[in-house]
């Protein structure tokens, strides 16, 4: 008001000397699925961090290549492995380790060595904030890795699929409702809670916050037609893990598995993860 001789400006500022932290995300949330340990020497099955991982990406970026927990100390990198199905949406990156050694310690032990078809599936992003407390969101799909068998006995496979979220006002009270197809060694899962994604309201699956699934301690297995490579008793489950991203949850990723219980920890298990956006935005 009337002072003519004021100084305005900004600066911008970056870290100088560490190449890695240009490329790395702390405080994350994460999820990532492997074969377990029942099925490679040291595989770790589902692992999961909401808000606390750090992420470290391929340069340039459009991949990840590193994330670890710096509570469990545990360290789970893409190594020698070939980094494919790489993407982004939003404040989402995805991808998929194959073929090679990894690198990291899992639990105190060496990280697994995986198979040409065999695959680690990795997704991250910030944790979601400002998350509607009712209402209803339609989620397109975003991306996704291909789909692989725990074992590596047939090719990667293809994914489709949609989502809807049912807000509430409690911790407890939305709802993921969920389409989804995966196909693989020529036979098609589809994966589908009560009312689909157009109706999530009625869906068995809870939305804890902005978590939801098994990978949180919430059960989410559905029961799914058996058949193909991954469930060829009677019994078939398809366990769905995730969690919402972005500024208004405009954004969310899983990670799936199915075989005959669900667990990621069988031979024939098929895995994979997805990033979905609100109304097909990117």
């Amino acid at each position: 008001s009337g002072i003519s001789d004021g100084i305005i400006g900004s600066a911008l500022f970056q870290v100088v000397g560490n190449d890695v932290l240009y490329r790395q995300d702390i405080g994350m949330a994460a999820l990532a699925i492997s074969p377990g340990s029942l099925v490679i020497t040291n595989g770790f099955g589902r692992q999961s961090y909401s808000s606390d991982a750090i992420v470290t990406y391929t340069d340039p970026a459009g991949g990840i290549e590193e994330f670890t927990s710096p509570g469990s100390g545990n360290v789970f990198g893409a190594g020698a492995t070939t980094i494919s199905d790489k993407g982004t949406s939003g404040l989402l990156t995805w991808s998929r380790w194959s073929n090679g050694a990894m690198s990291g310690a899992v639990f105190g032990n060496p990280a697994p060595t995986l198979a040409a078809n065999q695959s680690v599936h990795v997704i991250a992003g910030t944790p979601a904030i400002n998350v509607p407390t009712s209402g209803t969101a339609q989620y397109t799909l975003a991306g996704a890795t291909a789909p692989t068998i725990a074992d590596g006995s047939v090719s990667p496979g293809t994914f489709a699929g949609s989502m809807g979220v049912s807000f509430g006002p409690g911790f407890t009270d939305g709802r993921v409702g969920l389409d989804l197809a995966v196909t693989i060694g020529g036979h098609t899962y589809d994966i589908a809670t009560t009312g689909g994604a157009a109706t999530p309201s009625t869906s068995e699956i809870t939305l804890w916050g902005s978590v939801f699934g098994s990978a949180y301690g919430h059960p989410s297995a559905l029961t799914i037609a058996a058949g193909g490579p991954a469930c060829t008793g009677s019994s078939c489950k398809a366990d769905v893990s995730g969690f919402l991203s972005g500024n208004g949850a405009t954004h969310a990723g899983i990670v799936y598995s199915i075989s005959d219980s669900g667990s990621p920890n069988v031979s024939s298990a098929v895995q994979g993860v997805a990033a979905f956006a609100q109304g097909g935005g990117s």
